[in-house]
């Protein structure tokens, strides 16, 4: 089906109506501008937006109406209407008042007729509710929004529907949200079959006889939901939160082992974390309120290349020899491994030294594998003699003051004993006190 063009007439609140743009609120010069496919950047005061409506006055651009809606719901009803334009006219003589059926309730939105925010809107009209008592006009009715702040807070249950030759039907009830003990309120709506038109509208509350109040708008704005997620069932939208709960929490089992939307949410940084409040009604301005993030700067580890080559000619120029210097060379397969104690390392890095799989800080003296050790075979074998070193094979010897008395001399001489003679001490020495070498 072709596309075709909307007049102000589709769209209600696309026209002025012939009041003065400073006389509207910000909201309706925005829902206006928009109704002309501007994107109302930049506009954050009331002196902005009436001068950019004087501007597409001025310029003949005011009659170039476009679908304000993402959904294009005005330009569907449009042509469902033009459509059934011929079958409405045929039945309007013959149509009788709407009679709601006493059975053949179900949940079936299979014969549902195309109903949106104009078809709303058009009710609340009728019901003389405007936003300036002084005009005729019906520009975003603020019925609207209490119904939207309504829905949210009240709970709807027991939607049903039935539908005849000329009409569809709805009935629910409307539980209170502070006082759920009292008994929840009955509505019912009659919609034209062909148009949806809402034809009938009544509530068992005070407001509602005359088919206008919050309740009715809630479950007005239900079918508007029904309609744009293209519901076969009333069944279908039971999640909402606009729906009673069929079973309390504190009814059922719990539920803590069970994954909940959070295995949705993406982890990310905590740098990147904006804090914004939540805003309803209207798009959020990011320039007037740009939110709560964090202002500290970034302190993880990141890797920087020119910075460490940087640091790397640096170190360079003041010693090329140094440990660190080395072990900067630009990603180098060059640089020699050595094996360390907990693998192989970089030659230069602190594991090559620190790490050692051969201890080298010390001079070797003596050979010690001809010692005798225990065989890891048998432990119960033990060693009954004291492990004889080979200090023999030392090459230095002890070099003797010149400048001593005799005495002095004699002394030391009588300190220098062969390896059999500190075995013999050592054997006959291992009782400690108990021995008389001990004490000699």
């Amino acid at each position: 089906m072709a596309s075709r063009a909307l007049t102000e007439d589709d769209i209600p609140g696309a026209s002025l109506a012939g009041r003065s743009p400073a006389t509207l609120k910000n909201e309706e010069l925005r829902f206006w501008l928009k109704c002309r496919g501007d994107s109302l950047k930049g506009l954050k005061t009331k002196a902005q937006l009436v001068k950019r409506v004087e501007d597409y006055i001025k310029a003949g651009r005011d009659q170039n109406i476009v679908d304000p809606d993402p959904n294009s719901i005005c330009t569907k009803r449009k042509e469902r209407n033009e459509a059934s334009k011929d079958s409405n006219s045929a039945i309007s003589g013959t149509q009788r008042q709407p009679n709601f059926p006493s059975d053949g309730w179900s949940t079936d939105l299979k014969r549902m007729p195309f109903f949106t925010r104009a078809e709303m809107n058009l009710h609340i009209a009728k019901s003389g509710k405007n936003i300036d008592s002084t005009s005729k006009s019906h520009s975003v009715p603020t019925g609207v929004r209490k119904a939207t702040i309504f829905l949210n807070d009240e709970y709807l249950k027991d939607i049903s529907t039935a539908s005849d030759e000329n009409f569809f039907y709805f009935k629910s009830h409307c539980y209170h949200s502070f006082r759920k003990n009292d008994a929840p309120h009955n509505l019912k709506v009659a919609l034209c079959i062909v148009s949806g038109e809402v034809k009938h509208a009544s509530c068992s509350c005070v407001a509602g006889t005359v088919g206008f109040c919050n309740h009715i708008l809630a479950l007005l704005m239900k079918i508007c939901k029904f309609t744009l997620y293209e519901c076969k069932n009333v069944n279908e939208l039971d999640n909402e939160d606009d729906m009673q709960q069929k079973q309390a929490c504190t009814s059922t089992l719990q539920q803590w082992h069970r994954k909940g939307r959070g295995d949705s949410i993406n982890p990310q940084p905590a740098m990147e974390v904006l804090v914004t409040k939540t805003y309803l009604e209207e798009t959020r301005s990011s320039a007037r309120d740009p939110g709560v993030r964090c202002l500290l700067y970034e302190a993880r580890k990141n890797r920087q290349q020119a910075d460490e080559e940087k640091l790397l000619v640096t170190l360079k120029e003041l010693n090329p020899k140094m440990a660190l210097a080395q072990i900067l060379t630009p990603r180098s397969e060059s640089i020699p491994l050595l094996e360390t104690k907990f693998g192989r390392s970089p030659q230069g890095s602190y594991a090559s030294y620190q790490l050692s799989v051969t201890e080298d800080n010390f001079k070797v003296y003596c050979d010690i594998t001809s010692v005798t050790r225990v065989n890891p075979g048998n432990h119960s074998e033990q060693i009954i003699t004291y492990p004889r070193f080979p200090l023999k094979s030392s090459d230095e010897q002890f070099e003797m003051p010149t400048e001593i008395s005799e005495a002095e001399k004699s002394l030391l001489d009588s300190l220098q004993v062969d390896a059999d003679k500190l075995n013999d001490i050592e054997r006959k020495t291992r009782g400690q006190s108990d021995c008389p070498e001990w004490k000699a």
